[in-house]
């Protein structure tokens, strides 16, 4: 070999024994003060963000109708519940927030005004149980129902950003940590969720809790566990729980069943919330959201054909049915960048992570294919984990995984999936 290059390696080889030599001095003696100030940090963040979206909600129509579902379970009468969700809507919203959902279209104007088409649309909304069970609670308990969608959903979103922050921890620096997760947080796609009385927010703290369990803690059971709740909290998560069950067994030399029998059952937990709820089918609720409004009995009914169906992907794909531009091009170009950089990163590594990030961007298309529609709020944890992962591949690609391991172990962390040699200490699988 070249003498140079010789020289070379060595120098490289005695920074690297330093780097690894300081990182172990560290670890001897843990700065035990900054786990709790980071930890604190992160609680102030989800506080500050919860109290932020609930000041500033954006007051939509369905939150007359996720009301109306949660009176009913409660035993009201269908016109004593729609009464009431009314007024509580007039007593409740801004003048010109009443208005819009009470008459900004006929079809609005015929469910405020009509007990039997306002009941029409609760089979749409109930089988989002998780959300509408815990606004019924908050009104047995003495609540306003206008209320408690958007209280619900504030500190929800308070809950996922807390586990946001943590994960980003787990991978990246206490620097990195904010200034990656604070600007994703106060995106508008992300604000969004928190401020809108719809089950989105709950639904995405619920999954990236699964996430953050299986993925980032090594906890496999927990993460199942949580991944099966999101899926009461709105059954169309069965689609990402689905890809990351893919992900699990692809990566798992072993290629154990118990994944596919995890996404067995949740496709279980599904059909029977759907079934128990009364929800409607997949072609009822496309004829609803894209070709006709529903607005009685007799054409409670699917008009779906594969013309009709076609002729809704073109306007989807150009952001039609949605209020907001998307931002999915922006975080489809983060994946890539992260996938490009990660060439330098320990070969397994990078196929885990590039994995992942396959697995939720395939979920999100078979999700737009099934209901053709680009709204970012139904994608907030798919955007989080694919930034996530790039800032683990970056990180890696420089070099930094040595620093990032320790930084783990000093905060009584672990990377069992997404480090290559987890920490010894590491907790056992499925505690």
């Amino acid at each position: 070999m070249d003498p140079n290059k010789q020289r070379e390696i060595a120098r490289k080889g005695g920074r690297a024994a330093a780097a690894c030599e300081r990182d172990r001095a560290r670890r001897a003696t843990p700065d035990k003060g900054r786990p709790g100030w980071r930890m604190l940090a992160t609680l102030l963040v989800g506080a500050a963000l919860t109290g932020f979206v609930l000041a500033t909600p954006e007051w939509n129509f369905d939150v007359v109708c996720y009301a109306g579902a949660a009176r009913i379970w409660l035993g009201e009468p269908p016109a004593q519940a729609h009464a009431n969700v009314y007024r509580e809507l007039r007593t409740t919203a801004p003048p010109e927030a009443v208005y819009a959902i009470r008459s900004l279209s006929e079809y609005r104007e015929t469910v405020a005004e009509s007990v039997d088409v306002f009941l029409i649309q609760l089979p749409m909304y109930a089988v989002k149980a998780l959300y509408v069970a815990i606004i019924a609670a908050v009104v047995k308990l003495g609540g306003n129902s206008i209320s408690a969608p958007f209280q619900i959903s504030a500190v929800a979103y308070g809950g996922f950003a807390v586990l946001v922050l943590l994960a980003l921890a787990r991978v990246a620096s206490i620097r990195v940590m904010f200034a990656v997760g604070l600007p994703l947080l106060l995106s508008p796609p992300f604000l969004e969720v928190g401020r809108l009385s719809t089950p989105d927010a709950l639904s995405a703290y619920i999954v990236f809790g699964g996430l953050y369990a299986l993925v980032f803690a090594g906890k496999p059971l927990t993460g199942a566990g949580l991944l099966l709740l999101s899926i009461v909290a709105r059954p169309n998560n069965i689609i990402l729980c689905v890809a990351i069950a893919s992900w699990w067994w692809w990566k798992d030399p072993s290629r154990s069943p118990w994944p596919f029998l995890a996404a067995t059952l949740g496709m279980l937990v599904s059909l029977i919330v759907t079934w128990m709820t009364g929800g409607y089918s997949w072609g009822v609720y496309f004829t609803h959201a894209y070709l006709r409004r529903i607005t009685d009995l007799a054409t409670v009914r699917s008009e779906v054909t594969v013309s009709n169906y076609l002729a809704t992907l073109w306007p989807a794909l150009r952001g039609a049915n949605v209020l907001y531009p998307s931002f999915a091009l922006l975080f489809l170009v983060i994946t890539i960048m992260g996938s490009v950089t990660a060439r330098g990163t320990v070969p397994a590594k990078r196929r885990r992570e590039v994995g992942l990030q396959v697995a939720v961007w395939g979920s999100l298309a078979v999700q737009f294919v099934i209901y053709p529609m680009v709204a970012d709020r139904l994608f907030v944890v798919h955007y989080a984990l694919v930034s996530i992962v790039t800032v683990s591949l970056i990180g890696s690609s420089r070099g930094d995984e040595e620093g990032m391991t320790a930084r783990a172990h000093r905060s009584g962390s672990h990377v069992a999936l997404l480090a290559d040699r987890p920490e010894p200490s590491a907790p056992a699988a499925g505690t």
